[in-house]
């Protein structure tokens, strides 16, 4: 009887160490896919960075947000907010809400 309980206990544990490890594995390989994603986002962005007058973006991952800055005088603020979606989407990103702000050049900004 006691040999039963034994194994019981040893059979739960190895299913719970198991289960832990089959978690850790899929979070390690999750998160890296995140990254790459990143990555490839913010690379594909510095090329609009190029193209239009602007002055900072960034990622917000826990609001979920990309925020673009651009100066007052910049006109095309619905062009830049529609690349960035087009990009955000590319990357399986479809989720974030694109923000463009106008700002005076030398005005702090959060990204």
């Amino acid at each position: 009887m006691k040999k039963l309980k034994k194994r019981r206990i040893i059979i739960i544990l190895s299913v719970l160490v198991g289960g832990f490890i089959l978690f850790s594995v899929y979070d390690y390989f999750d998160t890296q896919k995140r990254e790459e994603q990143h990555l490839a986002f913010m690379e594909e962005s510095r090329e609009l960075k190029k193209e239009y007058d602007i002055l900072s973006f960034g990622v917000r991952q826990d609001k979920k947000t990309i925020n673009v800055y651009v100066p007052l005088e910049e006109k095309s603020r619905s062009e830049i907010a529609t690349s960035f979606e087009r990009i955000s989407q590319k990357y399986d990103m479809d989720d974030f809400e694109v923000k463009v702000k106008a700002i005076k050049k030398g005005d702090p900004y959060e990204y």
